[in-house]
């Protein structure tokens, strides 16, 4: 009698699954009369190469999900936990599936603006001839100098209003000011460049500014610019709309990230978020006291021990723990290169970027973020299901993985959807 009704109860579950709303997704299989939806089963293998796959495959990928489902029910139910570094890869790439939103539903649709295309069309159309002087400061790319950043845009204001009211040449400042040898020699002189071959704020001033002109100061990365414009050379290349909008959304010409930035600066301006540069020098230079520091990774710092602030926001000090902390949230910078000042400050401000951008995706309702729930469970589905294993096979060396398997589907009734199975 008990194993008619093992075999009736599952039928009259899927009669009543029939009679739901056509609206919910497809049932893809029923354990124990829980009916597991392709809309779970999607987010852990591509729809469309799915239903590729001949029928046999089909099943082995459903039992797949099932076993899963299943293991993942006994670890619960055993209360296995997950150890840090796991829990900590969960939350990365919970974290980067945000970031990931956030970028194709909020930035992307930005880029492809007529106006900023059109721009991109014309620049390319010609070269500019640049000479320029380079302020560098603590936190320059490629080439130090131990001065501040406010020193250096200080400076770079005094050589821009000597060249403006006359008092000097630019060749004269180039000689005064420059402290690059190559420009030095060069008198300054950069070469012909073409449009995207620098940092988008850079390009985009020298594009807009007339032949002979002197402009700056332009901060980058690399420094302050102080820019002499000389002759325009006209191009024969050309670029269709579709081409350039291609090349944006790739990430040329800077565009996405110029924009992925003015949000993140957006978002540390409501937040009152700022990283403390003197406590960031500060902490560079207790770095260098370590002999191997040029080759130290930002995971590094947790051995590393310093108790000032590093930075604030919403009016609460940030310490270094708490940058690791997070950095532990976004494996991405964990193994990344502190080897000078800007990249250490440049892994604090993205650590900070990618915190605030997550809590905003996370709390704005506007965003569908199913997907992402979805994704993050079957993740952690899989993981619970691998601690599972683990701890069954240490209690009984013998088995093997199929053994366990075969196990669980005795003691659970599964039936797979021939209806979806069979779908083109």
């Amino acid at each position: 009698m008990n194993h008619i009704y093992r075999i009736i109860t599952p039928l009259l579950f899927l009669l009543f699954l029939s009679c739901l709303d056509k609206s919910l997704p497809p049932v893809v299989a029923v354990v124990d009369g829980n009916p597991l939806r392709s809309n779970e089963f999607f987010s852990t293998i591509n729809r469309n190469e799915f239903f590729k796959l001949k029928y046999s495959i089909r099943r082995e990928k459903i039992m797949d999900f099932v076993y899963i489902y299943l293991a993942e029910k006994e670890a619960r139910k055993n209360k296995i936990v997950l150890p840090i570094d796991e829990i900590n890869l969960l939350k990365t790439k919970k974290n980067q599936l945000c970031i990931d939103l956030l970028a194709r539903q909020v930035i992307k649709p930005k880029l492809l603006e007529v106006d900023v295309t059109n721009k991109i069309m014309e620049s390319l159309k010609t070269e500019r001839f640049v000479s320029e002087i380079v302020v560098f400061h603590k936190f320059s790319f490629g080439h130090v100098e131990e001065r501040s950043p406010l020193e250096a845009r200080k400076l770079s204001q005094i050589i821009m209003n000597r060249l403006q009211s006359k008092n000097i040449t630019f060749n004269e400042a180039v000689s005064i000011y420059t402290s690059l040898p190559v420009l030095k020699i060069k008198n300054g002189v950069v070469g012909f460049l073409p449009y995207g071959s620098y940092p988008i704020n850079y390009c985009d001033a020298i594009w807009n500014a007339p032949e002979d002109t002197i402009i700056g100061p332009i901060e980058t990365d690399y420094g302050y610019h102080i820019v002499q414009l000389g002759e325009i050379k006209q191009l024969k290349n050309s670029f269709t709309m579709d081409e350039v909008n291609q090349a944006i959304l790739n990430g040329k010409y800077g565009v996405f990230s110029n924009k992925m930035e003015d949000f993140a600066s957006d978002l540390r301006k409501k937040h009152n978020c700022t990283i403390d540069t003197v406590a960031v020098i500060d902490l560079y230079n207790k770095l260098e006291l370590i002999n191997t520091h040029k080759k130290m990774i930002f995971n590094d710092l947790s051995k590393v021990i310093y108790n000032k602030p590093i930075g604030s926001c919403n009016n609460k000090e940030l310490s270094l723990a708490w940058f690791i902390q997070k950095a532990n949230q976004h494996g991405q910078i964990n193994s990344a290169s502190i080897h000078a000042p800007i990249a250490l400050l440049k892994n604090l401000t993205d650590i900070l970027n990618r915190h605030l951008s997550v809590q905003w995706v996370m709390e704005n309702n506007n965003i569908n973020k199913l997907h992402i729930y979805q994704k993050v469970h079957f993740i952690e589905s899989e993981m619970l299901k691998e601690a599972y294993i683990k701890s069954e096979l240490e209690k009984s060396p013998e088995l093997i993985e199929s053994n366990i398997f075969n196990r669980l589907l005795l003691d659970h009734e599964v039936l797979i959807r021939e209806d979806f199975l069979n779908k083109n």
